[in-house]
């Protein structure tokens, strides 16, 4: 996933229900992992 895909992501899912905070959350946790080296997921 792309730096740009992962916003158009997160954009999409912030305007949409308020709940889905913790999936945004979670992904960014997923994709922050796979950037920075020597993090344990």
């Amino acid at each position: 996933m792309t730096i740009a895909q992962a916003r158009a992501f997160a954009r999409t899912l912030m305007e949409g229900d308020p709940k889905e905070g913790s999936v945004i959350a979670n992904t960014a946790r997923q994709v922050l992992g796979s950037v920075i080296p020597g993090s344990k997921d």
